[in-house]
């Protein structure tokens, strides 16, 4: 078995010694395997944005059985844009700060537990989605979160969850959401919510379970919207997100269950995939389910 391992070494920083870590757990696998089958595997680090995609689709070629990212979700995404389709199966070790897809696969955020699992695990499919041709395989969002995301990844400042709920809060009192007509399945719908997101599994990352009743492999999108309430009733409403029981109140809450919609903004607008923001300029957002698109080492 070929194992070929991509590394964002500024995600990587804060879990020590990436590299150190895969090399022991390789180790103890070969010696568990005792002579059944001989591993192969070989890390590499990313150098520029777009890097990761490059070398996972070179190692596919190259013929790797495995091949894995060890950062963030953008780190993850990209990866998994040079393995999809491929035939090659996808890991990854979650070295960012929200870590979206691994908390959905339940891999381990420890490091060298989530590494152990590479060699250990089996790989399951896993659906994914795409947003006007771009892959997506946690959320896309196009309401109060993608202008986040976008003032977020375009300042300079640290990592982590304390400059994003900053940059919330900083947009939160000035964002005033428009009603975005949609076709949900062929049925016309009108989105209203201060968050609108598509998610594949039950949460964005860092513990915020927006879409609850989400199951990765079940071929279906949760189109989950989020409505303005007063400051009050936001921070009364805010821990049922992290227990996964925003979904009690439909007040303020929707989840759709889709496999495909399109939604008309109106005119340029920011939405964001995994987190990554993107620009679009024609107002058109066409997003739908690829069923066991992926391949994924997980428990």
């Amino acid at each position: 078995m070929k194992y070929y391992f991509i590394i964002n070494p500024k995600a990587g920083k804060k879990h020590g010694d990436v590299l150190s870590v895969i090399r022991k757990c390789a180790g103890r696998a070969e010696s568990e395997q005792k002579g059944k089958e001989k591993i192969e595997w070989k890390a590499v680090f990313t150098e520029r944005a777009g890097h990761a995609e490059e070398l996972a689709s070179a190692a596919v070629k190259a013929g790797y059985d495995i091949v894995i990212a060890a950062g963030g979700d953008g780190t993850i995404q990209e990866t998994a844009k040079g393995v999809i389709g491929s035939g090659a199966d996808f890991g990854l070790l979650p070295c960012g700060s929200g870590n979206g897809l691994a908390r959905n696969l339940s891999i381990p955020l420890d490091i060298e537990a989530a590494t152990e699992g590479v060699f250990k695990w089996k790989a399951k499919s896993v659906d994914a989605g795409f947003a006007n041709g771009k892959l997506f395989l946690v959320s896309c969002g196009i309401g109060l979160d993608a202008e986040v995301a976008h003032c977020f990844n375009s300042q300079s400042h640290g990592r982590g969850i304390l400059p994003y709920v900053w940059h919330a809060l900083r947009i939160y009192f000035s964002y005033r959401p428009a009603p975005v007509p949609a076709v949900i399945d062929g049925r016309k719908h009108v989105l209203e919510g201060l968050i609108i997101t598509a998610l594949i599994g039950e949460q964005y990352g860092g513990g915020a379970k927006i879409a609850p009743r989400a199951v990765v492999d079940d071929g279906l999108l949760d189109l989950c919207t989020v409505k303005p309430v007063n400051t009050l009733r936001l921070l009364m409403y805010l821990p049922e997100l992290f227990k996964g029981t925003l979904d009690r109140h439909g007040d303020i809450y929707e989840d759709i269950r889709c496999r495909k919609f399109s939604a008309d903004c109106g005119g340029p607008f920011w939405f964001h995939l995994d987190g990554e923001d993107f620009h679009c300029e024609t107002g058109k957002l066409e997003v739908h389910i690829a069923p066991a698109a992926l391949n994924i080492i997980r428990p």
